[in-house]
């Protein structure tokens, strides 16, 4: 599973306090490693693995507490909405099942409101 990977999907979000952000060759190498070692569970970075096995022992109360102080709960509400509007624009003109003309007219829409 990896955390929070550098592409355009994450453009505009605040970085979550005590994690770094990867690079997709990251998770690809990751992913490799994983067929020629074959393991249930792999986290990119590693540290992600270690908070989710902390977090998971930790009562309700505390888990969220940490995930507060990690700031979690800042990355996409406080994320930089004119950073993140050429993404947006593009996943909301892909959405299946839309005729050519809605399609374009959703992407513009969504390109004004920036």
């Amino acid at each position: 599973m990896p955390g929070v990977v550098r592409t355009e999907m994450i453009a505009g979000y605040k970085q979550i306090r005590g994690l770094q952000d990867v690079e997709p060759e990251d998770v690809a190498a990751a992913i490799v490693d994983v067929l020629k070692f074959p393991r249930v569970e792999v986290f990119v970075p590693r540290a992600v693995g270690r908070i989710s096995r902390m977090l998971t022992v930790l009562p309700r109360g505390l888990r969220e507490a940490v995930l507060r102080a990690m700031r979690v709960d800042q990355v996409t509400w406080q994320a930089d909405r004119s950073a993140r509007s050429a993404y947006e624009a593009r996943a909301a003109a892909s959405e299946p099942k839309l005729d050519a003309g809605e399609s374009e007219q959703r992407a513009k829409a969504a390109s004004e409101t920036d």
